[in-house]
């Protein structure tokens, strides 16, 4: 079984769950290219901590005896060797330190007894829970306490991970992504997709108002700028406003057909948009098509294909005024591929359909 992971940062951590002594959780953190976990702030901490509950949820962690029979995981703190101060496993000093405290006193306290800690605690350990279980009475979860390095635990470790900072330019452009990374990507000018690995629900996304952010296991990314995002099993489409191509195209496809787009078919017709060509050209493919023909009739009068626009598009009977102003724009000579781009990219339209594709769409993405 895979030991899950989870990035914070540049650094990625590993919630080993094997049964051993601090020595040989220390040696398997080295061989792996890391090293046990130490934690250098107070929000390090709590986000550290945040993380591992949640990994953790249904799992029971083994306990030590002389840790109050509480949960931990150990970290990469020890006093022992040179300085005999305590350190982390790469030998920097505590610049933090969390330890646990309460009515019977303050970690670490170096207890020792003939069979729980015949040579006392020297190594540093993250509580999962308070202890001792039951009262908590010397510290609670999320602190840390000294223990015997001979229990057998499980362990955090920590690597530190590369941060790439990518910048796209004014075309339209596909930036992959380091999988085992934290990535700030600013695609620039563009419909810019992002290349993901792994897959979309092996990350958590938000959205504010600097860009997207995803957080996986293994690697994180920071986005601006950026249009798409093509995980390992879907593409997904955020570029949904007015003037957007992906937002564009698939309003076109719900107006000349009144369906939800097929997500091949809207792949190729908004990759047309980002090559440049207008949204009238693409409704001049839609007007023509053998589908749209078949679902609306062959050479409509203005009239009759203003309705079929108001029924496919707004869903309702046109209102006097707006059959009258349209019967206008075509006796003007305006085509049905414009009427219709028009008809797509009205106000009431984008309206109706943000509520379906606010939060993005998926596509397939045509090359």
């Amino acid at each position: 079984m895979s030991n899950p992971t989870f990035n914070l940062g540049n650094h990625r951590y590993e919630l080993v769950q094997q049964d051993l002594n601090w020595a040989d959780a220390a040696a398997m953190a080295q061989a792996q290219g890391g090293h046990l976990a130490g934690l250098g702030s107070e929000e390090e901490n709590a986000a550290v901590f945040q993380a591992v509950t949640a990994l953790l949820k249904g799992r029971a962690a083994p306990t030590a005896a002389d840790g109050g029979a509480a949960a931990y995981l150990w970290l990469g703190g020890s006093d022992q060797g040179a300085g005999a101060e305590w350190h982390w496993q790469d030998g920097s000093a505590f610049d933090y330190n969390n330890w646990g405290y309460g009515p019977w006193g303050q970690e670490p306290d170096n207890f020792t007894d003939p069979t729980l800690a015949p040579d006392g605690q020297h190594r540093a350990a993250l509580a999962l829970e308070a202890w001792p279980k039951g009262d908590g009475a010397l510290g609670s979860a999320a602190q840390w306490n000294d223990l015997s390095q001979h229990d057998k635990l499980w362990s955090l470790i920590e690597y530190d991970t590369p941060h790439h900072v990518l910048k796209g330019t004014a075309a339209a452009e596909l930036i992959d992504t380091d999988p085992r990374a934290h990535s700030t990507v600013d695609g620039g000018a563009g419909a810019d997709t992002v290349r993901v690995h792994f897959t979309q629900d092996s990350y958590l996304f938000s959205q504010d108002a600097k860009g997207m952010h995803l957080v996986g296991n293994d690697a994180d990314l920071d986005l601006s700028n950026v249009e798409r995002i093509r995980f390992d099993d879907v593409a997904v489409a955020y570029d949904v406003g007015g003037d957007a191509t992906g937002g564009q195209a698939y309003r076109l496809y719900q107006a000349a057909f009144d369906r939800e787009p097929d997500a091949g078919g809207l792949g190729f017709w908004m990759a047309t948009l980002d090559k440049g060509h207008s949204l009238t050209e693409v409704a001049q493919s839609f007007v023509t098509s053998p589908e749209f023909i078949n679902a609306n009739g062959a050479d409509l009068a203005p009239e009759e294909f203003i309705v079929k626009m108001y029924a496919n598009v707004l869903h309702r009977a046109p209102d006097g005024g707006g059959l009258d102003f349209w019967k206008g724009i075509m006796a003007a000579g305006h085509s049905q591929a414009e009427v219709l781009a028009a008809f797509s990219q009205s106000p009431e339209n984008q309206a109706q359909v943000a509520a379906v594709i606010g939060q993005g769409f998926t596509y397939t993405p045509y090359e």
